[in-house]
């Protein structure tokens, strides 16, 4: 059985309070993830399913009010990105350009060479990828 849902009345006020002159639509998910498990004993799931995002969103959204952090002040949200790049846009764009210009010139362009030249930049091998796409 799951435990019982506490939800604090002065959360529920101030929720109450800021969705009634909520200007984004981040601030009103963040206060209606207050107000229907509150008000409307929803669940996480029935939360989720009305705003339309995954339940774990709906933690994270409870989560953000409560510490009453703006919603996404960098105008970004703190998760996702290129957490797996070897190197910068700005790099990638230096690396790549010779290969974008014969692209454009209509020479074929094949990956090995690609791969050894970015192995040799790295000072590292580079796993070539699947012929499989998996």
């Amino acid at each position: 059985m799951a435990r019982p849902r506490h939800i604090d009345p002065t959360i529920v006020r101030r929720a109450m309070k800021i969705a009634a002159t909520a200007t984004s639509l981040e601030t009103l998910r963040e206060c209606q993830s207050i107000l229907l498990p509150a008000q409307h004993n929803a669940t996480l799931s029935q939360t989720a399913s009305a705003l339309g995002v995954s339940r774990a969103t709906v933690a994270r959204l409870q989560a953000r009010f409560r510490k009453g952090i703006d919603s996404f002040p960098s105008g970004e949200r703190n998760w996702g990105g290129r957490r797996r790049a070897n190197l910068t846009l700005k790099q990638e764009r230096i690396f790549l350009q010779p290969w974008l210009e014969q692209a454009v010139a209509g020479a074929m362009v094949v990956v090995s060479p690609i791969r050894a030249a970015l192995s040799q930049k790295l000072d590292r091998p580079v796993k070539a990828l699947s012929s499989t796409g998996s």
